[in-house]
């Protein structure tokens, strides 16, 4: 009997080690260190006596001989939400806005050096044809390869909404519009309504172009209303419609702040100067 009784405990404490071994390599990113998240936008916009295309090659060869292990927006939301093991220095790359030279310049790079990134486009461009943006060929062309494409926006990047009777403009999804025909603000269910319309107008088109619907969200500008009126709030509003449209992460622009693990709706990015020498990031954790 006593030895019975030694060999369950011997076994319960085993069992414990393990279990907390499990959970300190699953969440060790977060207790040891931040996981970077750079945010890109033109990578061909140098002035005439750089080579842009050999600046980011340089950049992208240089995080990958420091030792970094890039990872896909999924991986990031798994270890999050669910504890999924990462590898010892992730960091997550993402662009913004589908500029043309995501699929001249940055693309092939990527693929140089077997890295995924994150395509955040916005797809009036691509459906209008926009001189300087993706096509959807390209978008498509992209996604099939493993690149990650995601919504930024359909018309609410470049569409400013009137928030005044003044004729004052803001961001498309940080305020409220002022509906002048009417001298009133829009209600809560108007401005869920027109966000709502937007983003799944965007993950429609992606998801008919690339065959899976995207689920991330890079705010335009940054701006999910938390600067707006406080008389006016939408951000309640803007995640309720977010929810509803199945994107369950939110990231922010060009933020040097760490990720923030208790809100996927409030991810911070870096934006890097890789047109400097070498890799070094304000925060690395090593």
């Amino acid at each position: 009997m006593k030895k019975e009784t030694s060999t369950y405990i011997a076994f319960v404490v085993f069992g414990l080690v393990a279990a907390l071994t499990l959970y300190y390599v699953a969440h060790q990113s977060w207790t040891n260190k931040d996981i970077p998240m750079l945010d890109f936008h033109r990578v061909a916009d140098c002035n005439q006596t750089e080579d842009c295309e050999a600046e980011f090659d340089a950049y992208l060869g240089c995080l990958n001989n420091s030792g970094y292990d890039v990872i896909s927006l999924a991986q990031l939301e798994r270890h999050i939400t669910k504890g999924a093991v990462l590898p010892p220095n992730p960091i997550v790359l993402t662009f913004d806005d589908g500029f043309k030279d995501a699929y001249a310049t940055a693309y092939p790079l990527l693929k140089k050096y077997g890295y995924t990134a994150t395509f955040f486009v916005i797809t009036t461009h691509a459906e209008e044809a926009t001189p300087g943006y993706l096509s959807w060929q390209e978008i498509e062309e992209m996604a099939a390869s493993g690149q990650d494409i995601e919504l930024h926006a359909n018309i609410g990047h470049t569409n400013r909404s009137i928030i005044g009777p003044n004729v004052t403009r803001g961001t498309f999804f940080g305020n409220r519009r002022y509906l002048e025909n009417y001298s009133r603000w829009e209600t809560d269910k108007e401005y869920k309504n027109r966000a709502k319309d937007d983003l799944a107008t965007s993950i429609r088109l992606i998801r008919e172009h690339t065959g899976r619907a995207p689920h991330y969200w890079a705010y335009p500008y940054g701006d999910y209303g938390q600067f707006t009126d406080p008389s006016r709030p939408v951000e309640r509003l803007l995640r309720e419609a977010m929810t509803e449209e199945k994107i369950t992460m939110g990231l922010l622009v060009d933020k040097e702040m760490p990720i923030n693990a208790t809100d996927l709706y409030r991810m911070g990015r870096l934006k890097p100067d890789w047109h400097e020498s070498g890799c070094d990031l304000p925060w690395q954790g090593k």
